[in-house]
C-alpha cells in the first residue's frame, strides 16, 4: 500500500516550503493604475486654455463696465448741472476738454466763471467718433455726421464743446442758440465699444445711445 504524505499544517494540496497554491484558489494580482506623462501634459495645456479664456472674458468685462460707467458719468453731470442751474437759479456750464475730462462752472452777475468741479474717465476711454460710424442720416437724433467725437451747437454747424444750462432747464450754446448735439464715448481702436449722448437744448433732455450689429451693419439703438 502506498503511504500518502500530509502537510504539517493539514492542508491537502499545498507543500510546506513554497507556500505555492496548487490545489486550491488562484492568486489575485493587485496592480494600482496612474497617468501617463502624456495625459499630465494634456490636462495641463487645457486648464491653461481655460485659464486664458476666463481671463480674456474678465478682461472684456472690465473694457466695458469702463465705458459703462464713462457713460454713466457723463449723464451724470449733465443731469446734475441742469438740476442746480434751476435750483440755484444760476447759469452752469459743462465743458467737454478731450480727451476724457468733463469741467463743470457757474455764473453770476459781476462773477467769472467759477469752477465747480472736474472730472475724468479712466485711461482705456475717452470721447472718441471711432471709424466706421453711421454716417448722415443715421447718427444718433440725426445730429452731425458720425465724425466729430463733441459735435454740439448744431445751429450753427455743429462742434462744440460748451453746454450753458439754464435755471428754466434749457440748454443754449455760447451764442444763445438752442444747443443740440452729439457726445461720442467709446474704447480707441474698438468700433462696438461706442456710445452716444444726444442733447436737445429747448427741453435740456439728454438720451443715451448704444452701437449695435445689424447683421454686418453697425446702428444706433
Amino acid at each position: 500500500m502506498t503511504p500518502i504524505c500530509v502537510p504539517r499544517n493539514g492542508s491537502a494540496g499545498f507543500t510546506g516550503k513554497t507556500g505555492t497554491n496548487i490545489g486550491g484558489e488562484n492568486s489575485v494580482l493587485l496592480q494600482q493604475s496612474g497617468f501617463s506623462l502624456v495625459e499630465l501634459l494634456v490636462v495641463v495645456a487645457i486648464g491653461l486654455i481655460l485659464a486664458g479664456v476666463a481671463v480674456l472674458r474678465f478682461s472684456r468685462a472690465m473694457e466695458n463696465a469702463h465705458v459703462n460707467s464713462a457713460v454713466q458719468i457723463a449723464m451724470g453731470q449733465l443731469r446734475m448741472a441742469r438740476q442746480e442751474s434751476m435750483d440755484k437759479r444760476l447759469q452752469y456750464i459743462v465743458t467737454f476738454l478731450p480727451p476724457r475730462t468733463i469741467q463743470t462752472q457757474w455764473i453770476a452777475t459781476g462773477i467769472p466763471a467759477t469752477t465747480e468741479r472736474t472730472i475724468s474717465f479712466t485711461n482705456d476711454v475717452q470721447f472718441s467718433a471711432e471709424p466706421g460710424l453711421p454716417g448722415l442720416g443715421k447718427t444718433p437724433d440725426n445730429f452731425g455726421l458720425g465724425t466729430k467725437a463733441i459735435d454740439f451747437n448744431q445751429a450753427t454747424g455743429g462742434g462744440g464743446t460748451q453746454i450753458f444750462f439754464n435755471p428754466d432747464g434749457t440748454a443754449i450754446d455760447a451764442a444763445g442758440n438752442p444747443n443740440d448735439g452729439v457726445l461720442y464715448i467709446a474704447k480707441p481702436g474698438e468700433l462696438y465699444s461706442s456710445h452716444a449722448l444726444t442733447l436737445y437744448g429747448a427741453t435740456g433732455r439728454f438720451k443715451g445711445w448704444t452701437l449695435a450689429k445689424n447683421g454686418a451693419i453697425p446702428v444706433w439703438r
